[in-house]
């Protein structure tokens, strides 16, 4: 009896996830960077909102490799360039338009990683605070509060930008205190302030940004217990907020009646008379 042949084994399914991307030609990537260099410019150079979403759908076209076309420039980029220029009136229409999809970015260009949260750090780092608003807004009508928190709180897997750090540390580290205060107050946890404290040991610099940054941090973080504090700072933080960070004495009343209002109304700490918290 003859035996018939082994059957050949069926090839795995190929993982579209690890699928190569497609590279395009030369001439292609070429006029691809021109279109997008040409919107930056338009971007910065102040063109009206409705001639900037013309260019984006009907003239600038980006490669993707995923698919191996060429396509529209994203949201999320246009967003990108919207907030490194200042342009508010374009971060928020995007915003307003698109919503969650306009907060997608693009992988990073050098380990094509998730960037993650990139547009939420480009607004504490550049210091645009009406569209750092606009994109808290657009978080809390299109999440939960835990996802909103955890979105806050995410780190991106890349280390290219920001040194995968979360934005509230970008906060902290370039002494962003009224982003921090409007992270804090739209659930981020309080978290750097061993970091702060550093900011306001090396000097000079912007001091009182510093203190800010700190005093936020107290309001809505836990009981602190930082290392050991240098003796300088006693005359920045003051004798009551010293001792408390030192374990040598409980928080005072005021600090106490603030941390509470911090947690149960965290929108009416910048409202607040001036004195009993730092404008």
């Amino acid at each position: 009896m003859l035996l018939s042949p082994a059957p050949l084994p069926t090839p795995a399914p190929r993982c579209p996830a690890l699928a190569p991307r497609l590279a395009p030609a030369p001439e292609v990537l070429r006029e691809s960077e021109r279109c997008v260099f040409a919107f930056y410019c338009l971007v910065r150079n102040g063109a009206p909102v409705w001639r900037l979403e013309e260019v984006r759908l009907l003239e600038v076209r980006v490669w993707d490799g995923t698919r191996g076309q060429l396509g529209p420039l994203s949201p999320g980029q246009a967003l990108v360039y919207a907030l490194v220029h200042d342009r508010s009136d374009y971060s928020e229409t995007l915003l307003r338009r698109f919503g969650r999809s306009a907060l997608t970015p693009e992988p990073c260009g050098f380990c094509t990683r998730s960037v993650g949260a990139l547009h939420l750090r480009l607004a504490v780092r550049y210091d645009r605070q009406r569209a750092l608003e606009s994109i808290l807004h657009t978080l809390q009508v299109s999440m939960s509060p835990s996802e909103v928190r955890s979105y806050l709180d995410s780190r991106p897997v890349c280390s290219h930008l920001d040194g995968g750090e979360a934005a509230v540390s970008v906060a902290v580290a370039m002494c962003r205190s009224r982003c921090l205060l409007m992270l804090l107050s739209s659930g981020a946890t309080a978290t750097g302030l061993e970091a702060g404290l550093q900011q306001l040991e090396a000097g000079p610099g912007p001091e009182q940004e510093a203190l800010r940054c700190v005093y936020f941090l107290l309001l809505f973080g836990h009981a602190p217990s930082p290392s050991p504090l240098d003796s300088r700072l006693r005359c920045i933080l003051g004798e009551p907020l010293f001792h408390w960070l030192s374990g040598q004495a409980p928080p005072s009343l005021l600090l106490y009646a603030l941390r509470s209002i911090a947690r149960t109304a965290p929108e009416s700490i910048s409202r607040l008379p001036p004195g009993l918290c730092p404008q």
